[in-house]
Parts: structure tokens; C-alpha cells; sequence
């Protein structure tokens, strides 16, 4: 059993990525473009993100010249006071990192803050994968780009909810150079069991990753790229997680969880059911065995994240570490000393959606 305790991500840690939050060049027919140069078409409110595949690029419309054009992802224009933003427009406040919608017409001089005018949808598409939502991925086609460079000591790396094809983490210090460089195939063969499934069944892949034997340098610049199965393909994340791993004691056989689904089924008076569909937790059962020596810093490291979410790791044994990788709170923790050396600690978690 392994604890990821995460560390907050902020615009300082943050140091790269090729996900747009903002974007202030429109695409203009009159003007010659460069290879590798990013436009925005407007669409409303919605900026559709493009960039350029060759030089000498003129009146080559980027929705339909894909040979000029690759389609790379979406943000949202600033908010303005002075605009006159209807129901359902949307908008980006990019110091905050925060997506709102407008919820009346006429809205006109309306702060972002006036909750009766404007919701609050969510992070800006970079800021996804660090919004402690599972569910709420990042988008881009190709490859997701992410570059963070702790000012503390990290130990481990977690990706949750990915939609992709292979990971690769590479960490960087500034005196030794590159000291870690691991890539992770996600292609998973768990429905592989004999020759008819080799042949017809379908590809899976892992939906999480967790690596723990990252180098302890301090300030080294953690990459990371998803890449998906071609350039025009979708790549999604739901959550990046890093930080230091904590190792409380060996997980017991007996491992078990829930799956909490908080869609809504309804049936009429006929018995016909209609469902909408909502997010779902995951909710893991786990038996630890904790050395007695270990129990009073166990139980503090409990105490001090009972309201924070970490990830936990009851098994990093191939084809179990990822359906039982939760990134949650602890829901319950109880600790029986039945025996001189160790004490048993059964944990219930409670994964975010």
C-alpha cells in the first residue's frame, strides 16, 4: 500500500504546455501563415484552436484544408464587461484559470463573480488535469504536452482518466540533465485469454497509470506526454497527480471495491425506465498491515490528509494497480493491535468523480 500525497499545482510549477488557455491571433484569409503558427475561428463565443502545417499558408480555411490545417483543441474568448453575452455564452478567465457561462441574456457588465449571471463550468482546458475532477478531462489532438518543475522533493506520478495510446514521463535536473525517461504502453491485453480473443476482441487500453520510482531531485523538471493513435485523433486527461509517496505497510489479500454510480433512473407508470447518465466513484476496501514502530507516523499522515485528497495505492501488481489506483479521501481508517510487531489498518476510500 502506497500514498501519493499531492502537491498543489500552481502558475509557477506550471512551466510549459501545448494546450492552449488563450489565444489572440484570428484567422485572417488575407494572411500568409507560417508552419506551426496557431489560429483561432471564432464559433460565438468558442475560439476552435488551429495550427498551421506548412509555411506560405494564404486563404486556406482551417475547417476544411486539412492539409493546411490540424485542428488542435478549443478555449473561450475573455470576458469583457462591456459585451452583451446571451444565455449559454461562454467565457474564460484565464488569471483564474476558469471557465463561466452565462445564464440570462442581456448580460451586460455582469462580474463573473454574480453567480445569478454567470456559472461556473469548470477549469480552463489546460488547468483539467489539475482540478482534483476526475472526470473533467484535457483535450487536444496528437499529443497532450505538460512541463512542471517542483520546488520540492517528488517521488511519484499518477495520470487518471487518460484517453490515449502510450505515456511518456521524462524528468530533467538542471546540473545532471535527464535522469529518468520510462514510457508507458497503454494497450492493455487483460481481455487477451486465448486464441479467438487474440484475434477479435477489441483493443483495451489503461485508462490509469502510476509510476513511484521517480529520482528524488529536488527541482527537476517533471515532461510528460500523451500521445494519441494519430495526429487527428483526440488525446483526453482527467488528472495528473505528483508528489511525495508515503508507504504505510503491505496490503493484505482481500482486496476489494464499489463502484457508486450517481446516475439518476427513473421509471413511469408503465415500468419503462429513463436514465441520465452522471458521474460515478470509486469506492476501495483494503486490509494494511502496519509495523507497530510506523503506527503513530501512519496514523498522523492519515490525520493530516483525512480532508485532502491523495491517491492511493493498494497494488501495483500488473492488471490490478490500475482498477484499484484511487485518487480520493479516506473515508474510514480503523486500526486493530492484535499482534506485538504490526497492527492491522483497514481502510475505506472514496474516490472523486
Amino acid at each position: 500500500m502506497k500514498i501519493l500525497k499531492p502537491i498543489t499545482i500552481t502558475d509557477a510549477l506550471l512551466t510549459d504546455t501545448n494546450v492552449h488557455e488563450a489565444i489572440s491571433l484570428e484567422w485572417d484569409s488575407g494572411t500568409t501563415y507560417a508552419d506551426g503558427v496557431f489560429v483561432y475561428v471564432a464559433n460565438g463565443t468558442q475560439r476552435d484552436i488551429y495550427e498551421s502545417l506548412q509555411g506560405s499558408n494564404l486563404n486556406k480555411s482551417p475547417a476544411t484544408e486539412t492539409a493546411w490545417w490540424r485542428y488542435r483543441s478549443k478555449t473561450y474568448a475573455p470576458y469583457s464587461a462591456s459585451y452583451n453575452y446571451d444565455v449559454g455564452d461562454t467565457v474564460a478567465d484565464a488569471a483564474n484559470h476558469k471557465v463561466y457561462e452565462s445564464l440570462q441574456n442581456s448580460n451586460t457588465g455582469h462580474a463573473l463573480a454574480e453567480t445569478a449571471w454567470w456559472l461556473d463550468v469548470g477549469a480552463t482546458e489546460p488547468w483539467k488535469v489539475f482540478d482534483a475532477k476526475v472526470g473533467s478531462q484535457t483535450e487536444r489532438t496528437g499529443t497532450i504536452e505538460i512541463e512542471i518543475t517542483p520546488a520540492t522533493l517528488v517521488g511519484g506520478i499518477t495520470l487518471l482518466n487518460v484517453d490515449g495510446i502510450s505515456v511518456n514521463v521524462t524528468v530533467t535536473d538542471a546540473s545532471e540533465g535527464e535522469v529518468y525517461n520510462e514510457d508507458i504502453d497503454l494497450l492493455s491485453t487483460e481481455n487477451v485469454y486465448d486464441a479467438y480473443t487474440y484475434c477479435f476482441a477489441p483493443f483495451l487500453y489503461t485508462k490509469n497509470v502510476v509510476k513511484t520510482d521517480l529520482p528524488p531531485y529536488i527541482g527537476a523538471t517533471i515532461s510528460i506526454t500523451i500521445t494519441a493513435e494519430s495526429d487527428t485523433a483526440t488525446v483526453k486527461c482527467g488528472e495528473i497527480v505528483v508528489g511525495e509517496v508515503d508507504y504505510p505497510g503491505g496490503s493484505l489479500e482481500g482486496l476489494g471495491f464499489q463502484i457508486i454510480d450517481f446516475s439518476r433512473k427513473t421509471a413511469d407508470a408503465y415500468g419503462n425506465f429513463t436514465v441520465t447518465e452522471r458521474a460515478f466513484s470509486q469506492r476501495p476496501g483494503v486490509d494494511v498491515m502496519v509495523d507497530n514502530s510506523l503506527l503513530a507516523y501512519t496514523k498522523l499522515v492519515l490525520e493530516t490528509y483525512r480532508a485532502t485528497p491523495v491517491v492511493w495505492i493498494p497494488t501495483e501488481v500488473e492488471n490490478l494497480a490500475s482498477a484499484y489506483l484511487t485518487y480520493g479521501y479516506m473515508r474510514t481508517a480503523r486500526v486493530v493491535t492484535s499482534y506485538l510487531e504490526y497492527s492491522i489498518l483497514t481502510l475505506e476510500i472514496e474516490g472523486l468523480t
